[in-house]
């Protein structure tokens, strides 16, 4: 953590045409724990999707059904167990490995 909030530190550097208050006010440590529960939540919102929505879209009722019965008869329960958490885990895991890679083309 301390480490990317020293890389947001020198990413955001303050501008040298006038408009350095904007930046000197972003470079403040009360914006990034903004900013990090923003993304946070831009990221369980995606979460969710990834699993309500496809080719047969579910409710969220039906989702929260199946995996509290979790029965494999289910077609519901088949198609989140066996196609789209691992799908959604699988993208996850994939942006986290290539965020700490440092792959994320902010520079």
């Amino acid at each position: 953590m301390r480490c990317f909030i020293q890389r947001l530190d020198v990413w955001i550097q303050p501008l040298e045409d006038g408009k350095g208050d904007l930046m000197k006010y972003l470079q403040k440590r009360a914006a990034i724990p903004v900013v990090l529960g923003c993304l946070t939540g831009v990221l369980i919102v995606a979460s969710v999707a990834a699993l309500c929505l496809g080719s047969q879209p579910y409710s969220l009722g039906q989702m929260w059904q199946a995996l509290k019965v979790q029965d494999p008869q289910d077609p519901v329960w088949r198609v989140m167990a066996y196609v789209r958490l691992p799908r959604m885990l699988g993208g996850l895991f994939s942006g986290a490995a290539l965020a700490v890679a440092g792959v994320s083309g902010i520079e």
